[in-house]
């Protein structure tokens, strides 16, 4: 059975998975629940893999995840509230 964790604690979580800090010692950031993971720093299939391990025993309280279309610069993630829409053909 998953444990059901809020999206706070998850968004705490994640901050340290990806060694994400105050003091911007990485280029990577966090805003808004809105992850911008620098390529520099772990390319987008790093972390496509750390999140499938972190969510292997988890899910999220009210909310689900998202990662957005590939850039440049970043891999960018985001834990959204609510219910994840439905996929249209």
């Amino acid at each position: 059975m998953k444990n059901k964790i809020g999206i706070d604690q998850i968004s705490s979580d994640l901050k340290l998975l990806f060694q994400i800090s105050e003091n911007g010692e990485f280029a990577s950031y966090e805003n808004k629940n809105i992850f911008n993971i620098d390529k520099r720093q772990f390319i987008r299939l790093q972390v496509i893999e750390m999140l499938q391990e972190y969510f292997k025993d988890k899910v999220i309280i009210g909310g689900y995840l998202i990662v957005d279309p590939i850039t440049f610069v970043f891999t960018t993630f985001r834990i959204c509230e609510g219910v994840p829409p439905k996929a249209t053909n």
